[in-house]
């Protein structure tokens, strides 16, 4: 496979703001939406949100403040990424484990593919039936297409996906003919299982992840390196809001089928405002409870389900805000969201989260501007998952939610660490 040498746009402005604002506006939206529909607000709630905001902005802050006692290598200044990736076969690689990965999970739910097709048509009527066999494993067939040991294989490598898709988006133009025939060809398989098993999250986040690269296409006029990435067409520009818009469609149209086979966007519009509202009232509830720590059992779920099911661990989840609520105050811990605050919470309490605020968005801010003013794709892949962090906070602790999510984030972190190494000064 041709070698190509693969570049990436570089910005040498001033330290950059557009995503905190962007995070803070979206927080802030979804919560005055909760506000404005609830029957009767929460003071301690709106408190707490408040500190959120703050903690949030000042951890955003902090690196462009402490300069002079961080390094200029750390922010990314006066430095470039210097490592050669064949990206063709990156996105070869990836795209056989997403296509892989799709057909078992199509094929271990589907016995034919009338059905395939009646569901495809159908994917709000597709997630009540998943979810009704997953929740009754017995009384139906058991179709699992791989062995157990490839599909913990296959949960591991789920970052691959995001990998891809970022991978995709960046090198677009600069990616031969073969390669983006396959990339379309594998996003279709992929939007095609996500439908099948009506789950919308897993289109939500691929968008989430790439909204990295949708701002850097924003400020591609500012860009230093390399000269194709100089300035960006109209056309081109109005091609990246309609593939935003597109994806913002197909998940109206998810949540509206859900509702209803007749289709009715509007109604799709308005489950999507509760959906990313509704989760400030669990917190509201949640405020009102003691503590009690669940020693990293709620925060690291995804993970912790593991040792509970394969290590007979005590399950401290059991004692988590989320599990008290529901039998105090008759909020459904799992089939509602309470936001990601509860999560936290139950393991470093309600007082503890600014400051868990103010830890990720400092390292957001350092990993954003380094990313920019250096070019290095890794950057891209972790700020990704920060977007999803940072969007499903009014939903829930998404990153580490199932044993995949902790998968991907911890793959696509470890990938970003090892290459940090290749960060070289320029003279």
């Amino acid at each position: 496979m041709k070698r190509t040498n693969f570049k990436l746009p570089t910005f040498k402005s001033k330290y950059d703001y557009t995503p905190i604002k962007i995070v803070l506006l979206y927080l802030n939206f979804t919560y005055l939406f909760h506000l404005f529909s609830a029957d009767s607000p929460n003071f301690y709630g709106l408190l707490f949100m408040i500190i959120i905001t703050i903690a949030t902005f000042f951890g955003y802050l902090l690196p462009n403040n402490l300069h002079s006692k961080i390094s200029d290598a750390k922010l990314g200044i006066n430095s470039i990424w210097r490592k050669k990736i064949n990206v063709n076969k990156v996105l070869l690689v990836c795209a056989i484990i997403v296509i892989i990965t799709s057909y078992g999970i199509v094929y271990s739910f589907y016995n034919n593919n009338s059905d395939i097709l009646f569901y495809l048509k159908n994917p709000g009527l597709a997630y009540s039936n998943i979810k009704l066999m997953v929740r009754n494993p017995d009384n139906f067939e058991n179709n699992a297409v791989f062995s157990s040991s490839i599909s913990i294989l296959l949960t591991l490598l789920s970052g691959t996906k995001y990998i891809f898709f970022t991978f995709a988006v960046l090198y677009w133009k600069q990616l031969q003919k073969k390669i983006k025939i396959l990339i379309i060809l594998t996003a279709i398989i992929y939007f095609i299982t996500s439908f099948l098993v009506g789950s919308m999250i897993t289109i939500a986040t691929i968008l989430m992840s790439i909204i990295p690269i949708f701002l850097i296409f924003i400020k591609k006029k500012k860009a230093i390196t390399p000269q194709p990435y100089k300035k960006m067409k109209k056309s081109s520009r109005f091609k990246v809001f309609a593939a935003m818009a597109l994806g913002v469609f197909v998940i109206i149209f998810f949540l509206s089928n859900r509702i209803s086979t007749d289709n009715n966007l509007l109604e799709g519009i308005k489950v999507l405002g509760f959906y990313v509202s509704h989760g400030y009232t669990g917190l509201d509830y949640c405020l009102g409870l003691p503590f009690e720590p669940t020693f990293g059992f709620t925060s690291f779920r995804g993970i912790s389900e593991m040792l509970v099911k394969y290590l007979s661990a005590p399950d401290f989840f059991e004692n988590s805000y989320l599990v008290r609520n529901e039998l105090v105050n008759g909020y459904p811990a799992m089939s509602v969201w309470s936001t990601i605050f509860p999560w936290l919470a139950s393991d470093f309490s309600f007082y503890g989260i600014p400051f868990i605020m103010v830890w990720a968005s400092y390292q957001f801010s350092v990993i954003w501007n380094r990313t920019i003013r250096t070019g290095n794709p890794h950057g891209y892949v972790l700020l990704g998952q920060f977007f999803i962090f940072w969007l499903m906070i009014p939903a829930n602790n998404q990153l580490f939610h199932t044993l995949s999510n902790a998968a991907s984030f911890l793959l696509i972190l470890a990938l970003y660490l090892r290459s940090k190494k290749y960060y070289k000064k320029e003279i």
